[in-house]
């Protein structure tokens, strides 16, 4: 997925109508500390492919998967709301994997307002309780 041509390719294959990314370049706190570019750009680079060729596509609708990092690390107050994803910086230990998840955000919301698409971004979290 961090191959241009390759997505290209894939969509042109399957002519999907929905897509639903769950792709990334993930790892423990050694990967994110040490492999910081690779990180971010292999992650960028996966979203913006994928984001571009849905409405390429022309596939009106599709889910996108962020991640908790994309919250800052310190927040005013919890429990944390949606509203809360870019207030602050996130952690140092995973954050050029959080903002390539917020640069997926971003993207996703971008496409929605411009072109009318119907990109949903979810985070996998336990903001609304136990």
């Amino acid at each position: 997925m961090t191959n241009f041509d390759d997505v290209q390719r894939c969509f042109l294959e399957t002519k999907p109508d929905y897509v639903i990314h769950l792709a990334a370049n993930v790892g423990g706190l050694y990967k994110h500390l040490n492999e910081k570019v690779d990180m971010f750009r292999s992650n960028f680079l996966m979203n913006i492919y994928v984001v571009d060729a849905c409405h390429q596509y022309n596939v009106q609708r599709a889910v996108f998967c962020l991640s908790t990092c994309i919250f800052p690390e310190n927040t005013p107050s919890f429990p944390m709301t949606e509203e809360m994803i870019m207030s602050g910086p996130p952690h140092p230990s995973n954050d050029n994997y959080a903002y390539s998840k917020r640069m997926l955000y971003q993207h996703c919301m971008n496409y929605n307002q411009q072109y009318g698409r119907q990109y949903l971004c979810v985070a996998p979290v336990n903001l609304f309780g136990k």
